[in-house]
């Protein structure tokens, strides 16, 4: 018997089902559910998510095998489960079949499903990252989640002056047009304190992205990411920054055999044999 642990939609609960061979799936709310030979759902309980509440429900079915969906509860679950000798696997949400038209999406009917695909094999487990290899990880997409900060706060600056007839100078965020934010002066009071937030907002998010990549940079020069970050580097067009992205994105997964298969799971842009090729 095998269970199949909850399906990963929020973060507050799980669901866990059995299909009467021991599967569960898990989502908002932990679900415990014993089924018998014919794979229907005997009994279910609910409980509020918690690992050791998921690992004690999942003990009670010797040789317990059990998966659950990727999402914002990120891989905690796995990792308790794994490190306890439980079978866990981690699918894409994406990946998993799904009929034509099938568009109800309950928890009790995704952690069943679950369970009956992961029964019938039909499940594909995803890489499951190290802790640092995570951590990395986050910090460079917390980079890039600033970078599109900062591109919001300054269209939203350059629409302000511009709905007021003050065209930013120059075409780019260079010395000269901040010194221009700098001298504008406005009639009203509150459009200069508008005026003066939106400014202010682009200098925290310019400190802000600083920071980043300076913590990205130290990052780069320690272990285990030296060594790969500086044969990146060797190609052109490639710097740290770049490099410690790639790193932590491909992780310790096999690398793919042809060059578009590479780019597609880098999600980067570039040429081959003067082709464009893009991760679309």
């Amino acid at each position: 018997m095998d269970p199949v642990e909850p399906h990963t939609e929020v973060a507050d609960h799980v669901r866990l089902y059995d299909d009467g061979n021991g599967r569960a799936g898990r989502s908002r709310e932990i679900g415990a559910v014993g089924g018998g030979a014919r794979r229907r759902v005997a009994r279910e309980r609910t409980l509020p998510y918690d690992e050791d509440a998921v690992e004690r429900v999942l003990r009670r079915w010797p040789g317990v095998r059990c998966c659950y969906e990727a999402g914002p509860t990120g891989f905690g679950l796995y990792r308790h489960l794994i490190g306890r000798g439980i079978d866990c696997s981690v699918v894409a949400p994406g990946l998993v079949p799904q009929r034509p038209g099938d568009r109800v999406k309950t928890d009790p009917r995704d952690a069943r499903k679950l369970a009956r695909l992961l029964a019938g094999g039909l499940l594909e487990p995803i890489h499951v990252p190290s802790r640092e290899l995570e951590a990395a990880r986050d910090l460079v997409r917390a980079r890039e989640d600033a970078r599109l900060d900062r591109m919001r706060d300054r269209h939203r600056l350059s629409k302000f002056c511009l709905r007021h007839g003050r065209v930013l100078p120059t075409s780019s965020w260079t010395v000269m047009r901040r010194k221009w934010l700098g001298e504008q002066r406005f009639e009203f009071a509150a459009q200069q304190i508008t005026f003066d937030s939106y400014v202010h907002t682009v200098g925290l998010v310019d400190a802000r992205i600083e920071q980043l990549e300076r913590a990205i940079r130290e990052t780069a020069e320690q272990e285990p990411w030296c060594g790969l970050v500086a044969r990146l580097r060797c190609l052109r067009g490639i710097e740290t920054l770049t490099a410690l992205a790639l790193v932590t994105e491909i992780g310790d997964e096999p690398i793919p055999s042809s060059a578009p298969a590479t780019i597609s799971l880098t999600s980067t842009t570039g040429s081959i044999d003067g082709r464009p090729t893009s991760s679309a």
